[in-house]
């Protein structure tokens, strides 16, 4: 997304208010008309214009260009705006250069996000060849390189931009690539004078000031320098908290968690507004699974700086990590009251409604979801939860209806598994399979394990959940493994990754309750034994947290 903006305002900011007045085929009534409602975001009016000279003109590259164009603003239209990017650029005139290599880009972010890294690559190199000065170019080139991993050539991007080019190489972004590729090759004494140098630029901006921090932080950490690292990641807060706090997190995951939590509260004792202190700190607790205090530190910054984030987050925390759905609604709702039209409160006391049986609660928060936020550009999962919620009722067709409403909206691809199991339970084994087998086309080479047991490839299965394990090794992948297991009929296995899970954190027994993949091993003594024995350590958890809660 960052590559479409920068390319349309480049389009609109620059090129689209010069060609108003050229005097050239960029000059018609219907190129006018078009670009005036571009600028408005009048899509539909710009189509017709466009359309229109096109059918008068269809030599017009400019028609195709900004037709281009018009497909990047709106969603959906990837293949249209290659389509008239690639047309555009043989009718443009030589002289638009600038329009060209947008053109370019066009073609190489559609490639990117096909996953075809090597044309799209191709593709940037083109749009950069129009003007070896535009940084933009280097920019996203560089991006790709660092996707890649590929630090070689990331380093001689920018031996090119710092060393061979006088004009880059007192830009900094020649500095953010080159450290970035030293950084990437270990060279990290190297990546630590690069920085410095970028540093101490006169035309440095605060973001990039904060981008080349922190790198030169990241380069300590390489060293292993842990408490320069700390000391490097605290100046970084000065222009960038966000970044900084992911780096105290890193800190504190490699090495030890105290001094930085030591250093968190100081800044906090300055910054008491500074909501991302006690996220900071709650999030570190979290990742050493003590959410006693990362509950503990959200509440405690909720009620400094008056955040309905804070609140939202500690009563996911609570209902998930904690088992006490009583206080995470009161959380929910103390949420709600300072921020009412916040979606993903909403959400998450569907998803705990959900849990407990609450199902027409579940579905009503659910309706206030899409109602404040119709696109889900917050939270993205309501017709998942809400398709959960019918299949919990037993409403099977309209379960399949809201987890067809998933595909579309929410991209959810486990959906097609589930879809075809409610087929099947359904009787209907037809539309079972045509559903696993377009799951398949849409899933390519990422086929989930939840799809392998809908295909009944128990084998593969079996196989893949290990490596899905290993990839994210936490307490909710140890709990789908679990899961995964139990409807393998492997209960050996299915204990031991639920044990991982609740030793990692995870305590929502309500879920353990309903979750119908644990079927095959809930009557077990074994799982019964065990339930007990972390609902007695919930207890004790529950009654810490309150004690502290009563200190705020």
């Amino acid at each position: 997304m960052k590559r479409r903006v920068s390319i349309l305002v480049l389009l609109l900011a620059g090129v689209l208010a010069n060609v108003l007045f050229a005097g050239s085929s960029a000059d018609t009534y219907n190129i006018k008309r078009a670009l005036e409602s571009l600028q408005v975001q009048d899509y539909e009016s710009a189509a017709k214009f466009l359309g229109q000279e096109i059918q008068e003109s269809p030599d017009n590259g400019y028609a195709y260009a900004y037709f281009a164009a018009l497909c990047d603003m709106m969603t959906g239209y990837n293949g249209a705006m290659f389509a008239f990017a690639k047309r555009a650029l043989p009718l443009l005139p030589k002289k638009e250069t600038t329009l060209k290599s947008a053109m370019e880009a066009f073609q190489a972010q559609v490639y990117l996000e096909a996953g075809d890294t090597a044309r799209a690559l191709e593709q940037w190199e083109r749009a950069r060849a129009y003007d070896y000065g535009d940084l933009k170019y280097y920019g996203y080139i560089g991006e790709v390189y660092e996707d890649m991993k590929d630090f070689d050539r990331l380093y001689e991007l920018g031996d090119y931009m710092l060393n061979k080019s006088k004009k880059l190489n007192k830009e900094p972004l020649s500095y953010i690539v080159m450290v970035s590729a030293l950084n990437g090759q270990k060279r990290y004494d190297e990546a630590i004078a690069c920085a410095e140098k970028g540093l101490k630029l006169n035309n440095l901006e605060k973001n990039q000031q904060g981008v080349l921090q922190m790198l030169k932080t990241q380069a300590v950490m390489g060293q292993k320098r842990y408490d320069e690292a700390l000391v490097e990641a605290m100046e970084l807060s000065k222009v960038s908290v966000g970044r900084a706090v992911n780096l105290l997190e890193e800190i504190a995951d490699s090495s030890s968690m105290q001094p930085v939590l030591d250093s968190i509260e100081a800044a906090y004792m300055r910054e008491p507004g500074q909501m991302l202190w006690p996220f900071a700190e709650s999030d570190i607790y979290a990742r050493h699974n003590n959410y006693i205090q990362a509950v503990y530190q959200l509440l405690r910054g909720a009620k400094t700086g008056d955040s309905a984030e804070a609140l939202r987050t500690a009563g996911q925390y609570v209902v998930h990590f904690m088992g006490d759905p009583e206080l995470a609604e009161q959380l929910f709702h103390q949420a709600q009251e300072k921020d009412p039209n916040n979606a993903m409160v909403w959400g998450n006391l569907a998803d705990l409604y959900h849990d407990i049986g609450r199902y027409d609660d579940a579905l009503d928060a659910l309706d206030q979801v899409l109602r404040l936020d119709p696109e889900q550009k917050d939270m993205n999962i309501a017709y998942t939860i809400r398709g959960r919620v019918y299949m919990s009722m037993h409403n099977y067709p309209r379960a399949i209806e809201e987890y067809s409403r998933a595909l579309v909206s929410e991209h959810d691809l486990d959906s097609w598994p589930r879809m075809a199991e409610l087929y099947r339970v359904a009787g209907d084994s037809a539309s079972a399979a045509r559903t696993i087998q377009q799951g398949l086309m849409e899933m390519q080479k990422d086929t989930t394990v939840d799809m392998l047991l809908a295909m009944g490839d128990t084998a593969r299965a079996k196989a893949k959940v290990p490596q899905m394990v290993r990839k994210q090794n936490s307490a909710s992948q140890h709990y789908n493994a679990a899961c995964m297991y139990s409807r393998m009929h492997m209960p050996d296995d299915a204990l031991a990754a639920l044990r991982k899970s609740l030793e990692n954190g995870f305590r929502n027994f309500y879920h353990f309750a309903w979750d119908q993949d644990l079927d095959n091993i809930r009557d077990l003594p074994e799982f019964k034994a065990m339930m007990d024995e972390y609902k007695a350590k919930v207890k004790e958890e529950q009654a810490e947290l309150k004690r502290l809660m009563e200190t705020l």
